[in-house]
C-alpha cells in the first residue's frame, strides 16, 4: 500500500511520510499543517528529533516560501520545548542536502536537532561506536508532546 501525503505523492518507504500519514509510529511528537517532527529511532543523544515538511520533497529549493517559513519556525519551537523540557546546554542543528552529503534518507528533507550537555561523549563513542542514550524512547517521546502542547497552548 502507498503511503500517501498532504500532496498525494507517491512515497513508498518513507519513514517520515508514514509516520505523518498512516501514524505508524511512536515517535511523532509534533505536527504543524506544514512540517513535522518526530525522534530519530537512532538517536545521537536525547531529545534527538528530525523536522521535516510534510510534503515528501528532497531539498530547500523545492520548499514553498510558507513550507520553508513553517519548517524554520518548527527548528525554533523545539528548541524552546528542548530546553524547557530536557535542558541542554547546546544544540547541534543541521541537513544533509543530497545524497553525497551523507544523508541516509535523501529522498525527504528533514533537519536535525540534536540536544549536547558538557562531556556528552565519551569512550564508548569513540571506541566501539556505542552511545549511551540515559533515557528511552517511548519515554522522551511523551515528554516532548507534552511539552510542545504546554507551549502551544501559552501561544510559544
Amino acid at each position: 500500500m502507498a503511503n500517501a501525503n498532504p500532496t498525494g505523492e507517491n512515497a513508498d518507504g518513507c519513514f517520515l511520510c508514514a509516520a505523518d500519514t498512516d501514524r505508524t509510529t511512536d515517535l511523532l511528537v509534533h505536527t504543524t499543517d506544514l512540517s513535522l517532527a518526530i525522534l530519530n529511532r537512532f538517536p545521537y543523544n536525547s531529545g534527538h528529533l528530525l523536522l521535516a515538511p510534510r510534503r515528501h520533497t528532497p531539498d530547500l529549493l523545492s520548499l514553498s516560501p510558507s513550507e520553508l517559513s513553517d519548517l524554520m519556525t518548527e527548528v525554533q519551537f523545539s528548541l524552546q520545548v528542548l530546553t524547557g523540557s530536557l535542558h541542554p546546554q547546546g544544540f547541534n542543528i543541521g541537513i544533509n542536502h543530497g545524497k553525497v552529503a551523507g544523508g541516509s534518507v535523501s529522498e525527504h528533507l528533514h533537519v536535525h536537532v540534536i540536544p549536547r550537555w558538557e562531556g556528552d561523549t565519551n569512550f564508548l563513542a569513540a571506541t566501539s561506536e556505542t552511545k549511551v542514550i540515559s533515557q528511552s524512547l517511548p519515554e522522551t517521546a511523551n515528554l516532548l508532546r507534552t511539552a510542545y502542547a504546554k507551549l502551544a497552548a501559552a501561544g510559544r
